[in-house]
């Protein structure tokens, strides 16, 4: 009888399936349509104008958050978006600012000398903070499996301006989502699509592991002795 009454303790709570589990990449997406929506309230759209979204110099284009604010964009009233690379600072350069993305082999992303229709208005975003964390990792019964606190976060900010480069109107946005998942299931639930580094799972300490043990065996302790008191 000890033992049926011990087993839901030991063996915890089903867990879903990872099919039916946001990736990574959703679970950021969600902040990032959050915090792109803050970001495109905060500009001064003209219905039906012809804007060109762009990444601020030093900042790699990152093709999730493009699409998010295109489209944004569009739902806004925007007649036609057209994207385009990375331009020269206003110095003539690509010289690194804080915040500006560096590539693997250390240097900054290459400029685009395509021209820009000289009637269209810019809008230069910048990425400041992007990407999914571990943040906790817990285990509270003896047999069940360790569950994993999710935080996606995202920070972005823009500046559109005219076509004769007057600055028009700046914004910012940024959002979180955050869940919690089984730790078996990250590595099917580990992608890609926001160009971010992969979070790594936080360490537990030999305290945190032996307190389920602890809490397993006070219960066995109690349950005994409540079954040895009534015979």
């Amino acid at each position: 009888m000890a033992a049926l009454l011990l087993l839901p303790l030991l063996a915890g709570t089903p867990v879903a399936r990872a099919s039916d589990l946001p990736t990574n990449s959703t679970l950021l997406g969600r902040a990032v349509h959050q915090a792109v929506d803050t970001l495109v309230a905060g500009l001064k759209l003209t219905p039906g104008s012809h804007v060109v979204l762009l990444p601020a110099p030093g900042q790699s284009p990152v093709w999730g958050i493009e699409n998010s604010i295109a489209v944004a964009l569009r739902a806004r009233g925007v007649g036609r978006v057209g994207f385009h690379g990375p331009q020269a600072d206003s110095s003539g350069g690509n010289v690194p600012a804080p915040g500006d993305t560096v590539q693997k082999d250390g240097r900054l992303p290459s400029i685009d000398n395509r021209p820009i229709d000289p009637d269209a208005e810019r809008v230069e975003y910048r990425v400041a903070a992007l990407g999914v964390s571990y943040t906790d990792s817990h285990k509270k019964l003896l047999f069940g499996g360790t569950r994993m606190d999710r935080l996606a976060r995202v920070a972005l900010a823009v500046r559109q301006l005219g076509p004769d480069g007057r600055l028009l109107s700046s914004s910012e946005g940024s959002a979180t989502a955050e869940d919690q998942v089984s730790a078996d299931q990250l590595e099917r639930l580990e992608d890609n699509l926001y160009q971010y580094k992969n979070p790594i799972a936080p360490s537990r300490d030999l305290s945190r592991l032996l307190e389920p043990a602890i809490v397993v065996a006070l219960v066995t302790g109690l349950v005994y002795l409540f079954y040895t008191n009534r015979n």
